[in-house]
């Protein structure tokens, strides 16, 4: 709490001896009032009273407020108490983990690992770049493993360089080095733009680490409010040359059924219902009405995702099943992706559930066919761990087509 009540009493000389020497000593003290509580600071000689003393009152002419609880005006009681910016990220960690998702938290920990490495005050002494990024996110800025003990001896040299090299809370007032820290993050790894999303994700988390600072009354005022740094803005138009038409979807799902038979119903969802891989991860045969002709429909109840072993409420596990994203957080409802029809082409989203034109799946092309390379598929199953396992997708080696119920139904059993 600030007020305003202060009253600033005259300088008292104290004569005494010297704790070890025994000799005739004299210190100076200076009290004052604030809100009604004595406060008071000793000093050795007169010249150091006397200009305490005077910030004091001088802080109390210009109507500065004062710091109930330090007994001291905003400013000093803010440099008083100022930590690191390390100190204060970590602690940003702490209070943003309970209540985020295992991909948030991964992504606050990349964030604060690229501003951390903009506001390192001094290189002397200090490890590679890359060791630094990794203890800092594989320790510092992830609660579960500094909770579970001391960091591994491999990390804990460049921890205790970072935690006494990085600047204070309160020097990021500086506009300069805010800049400074907004274009660290505006980087990839190799020096160049990273995306426009991927940017505006890491100013958010950047600019939150701040704001929770003003909250604490660390820092007076958001560093970034002064700073005019302008986000690239991202294009959410849908690039046609990048996507794959009719065509491509058909022969790369024509070497699913020859490589990896059981994950043709995985990608068959991914484009002929528009799902992310975590909803088609989520997909039981209970969410799934599947009639051998006509409309079918997929019931969206959440989404499984690949968090990374240590992120998630359970360290041991890799994946976390989370709800889905609630409506305009991509720009998409969470229960409507797209609907496919007689063509296979995708279409604008539909109501609360999805629905797809099953006789698009049934292509006659989706069959193995031996021109076709198949090295695509190293990148594309890797999303899919959990379809692996699967082992009832009726789809043989030489079948001419893939069945409704095969592709979207039996396959989906765990």
């Amino acid at each position: 709490m600030s007020t305003y009540d202060v009253k600033v009493w005259s300088i008292q000389e104290h004569h005494g001896k010297d704790r070890k020497t025994g000799n005739p000593k004299t210190t100076y003290r200076v009290r004052w009032v604030v809100a009604g509580k004595v406060f008071g600071d000793h000093f050795e000689t007169k010249a150091l009273a006397e200009s305490h003393r005077a910030k004091l009152l001088a802080a109390q002419r210009e109507g500065v407020a004062f710091d109930e609880e330090a007994g001291l005006p905003e400013p000093m009681a803010r440099a008083l108490r100022t930590r690191s910016w390390y100190d204060h990220a970590v602690a940003f960690v702490d209070m943003k983990w309970p209540r985020a998702a295992a991909k948030q938290r991964m992504s606050i920990a990349e964030a604060l690992s690229n501003v951390t490495m903009a506001v390192l005050k001094a290189t002397r002494g200090a490890l590679a770049d890359a060791t630094i990024r990794r203890a800092l996110c594989a320790w510092s800025f992830n609660k579960a493993r500094r909770d579970a003990g001391p960091p591994p001896d491999d990390l804990a040299p460049a921890i205790r360089w970072v935690a006494a090299n990085t600047v204070n809370l309160n020097d990021l007032e500086d506009a300069a080095l805010v800049r400074k820290a907004l274009d660290g993050l505006s980087l990839r790894l190799d020096g160049k733009q990273a995306a426009a999303t991927t940017i505006a994700r890491k100013r958010a988390v950047f600019y939150g680490a701040l704001r929770y600072g003003v909250k604490l009354r660390l820092i007076p005022a958001h560093p970034m409010d002064h700073v005019q740094w302008i986000t690239p803005k991202s294009d959410d138009e849908v690039d046609r040359g990048s996507v794959i038409n009719l065509d491509q979807a058909i022969r790369l799902l024509s070497v699913v059924a020859e490589k990896r038979p059981h994950l043709v119903a995985f990608f068959a969802c991914l484009y002929y219902a528009a799902m992310r891989p975590a909803e088609a991860l989520h997909l039981r045969i209970e969410d799934c009405e599947v009639p051998e002709e006509g409309w079918g429909m997929l019931r969206l109840t959440g989404s499984t995702q690949h968090v990374g072993q240590g992120w998630g409420d359970d360290s041991e596990a890799v994946r976390e099943d989370r709800e889905l994203k609630a409506p305009g957080e991509d720009g998409r409802s969470p229960g409507a992706r797209c609907a496919g029809v007689g063509t296979g082409a995708p279409l604008a989203h539909r109501s609360e559930r999805l629905r797809a034109r099953w006789p698009a799946v049934c292509h006659p092309e989706i069959r193995p066919r031996p021109g076709i390379e198949g090295d695509v598929l190293a990148s594309l199953a890797s999303c899919s761990a959990r379809w692996s396992d699967v082992s009832s997708m009726q789809v043989a080696a030489g079948e001419a087509s893939v069945r409704p119920a095969a592709c979207c139904g039996l396959a989906l059993a765990q």
